[in-house]
């Protein structure tokens, strides 16, 4: 027997990026990774990007989970940061101001209206000009972590 219960949830959009996102301080959610892959499907259910969690935190205002389409767990995503800091202090009432967990690290965000800037971690393995071959071409690039790599 599949039972099913419900999940408050909201449907956040940050530059392109589209995120379920849940506040999980009572701890409803219990397998991310399966409502990531369920909920973000497209054409079967909400549809996103990523399912994003607001949990409880010791250590800062609140902690958060970021789970991609696929299930797996992400260190860090600007955009998601930004839905996150903004729900909570619009509906959550947590202040403009907020310092919250990740996997990445510790996130400051800053809320000033629709706006909401967050500090991601400190850069971390710069390497310049690097190379790659790509369908028989030579592409160039730099690479930079700030929680997850980006190139």
């Amino acid at each position: 027997m599949n039972t099913m219960k419900e999940i408050e949830f909201y449907k956040m959009v940050a530059a392109g990026n589209d995120f379920v996102v849940v506040d999980n301080r009572k701890g409803q959610v219990t397998d991310p990774k399966r409502l990531a892959r369920e909920v973000c499907d497209r054409h079967h259910s909400v549809g996103a990007d990523g399912l994003l969690l607001l949990e409880s935190s010791k250590a800062a205002d609140y902690k958060t989970r970021i789970f991609n389409a696929d299930g797996s767990e992400a260190e860090a995503c600007g955009n998601g940061f930004r839905c996150v800091a903004l729900l909570a202090h619009e509906k959550l009432g947590f202040p403009a101001r907020q310092t919250f967990e990740s996997l990445g690290g510790k996130v400051d965000a800053q809320v000033n209206g629709e706006r909401v800037r967050v500090r991601l971690m400190d850069p971390q393995d710069f390497k310049d000009w690097e190379k790659i071959q790509v369908a028989g071409r030579e592409l160039h690039y730099y690479f930079l972590r700030v929680g997850v790599p980006h190139a």
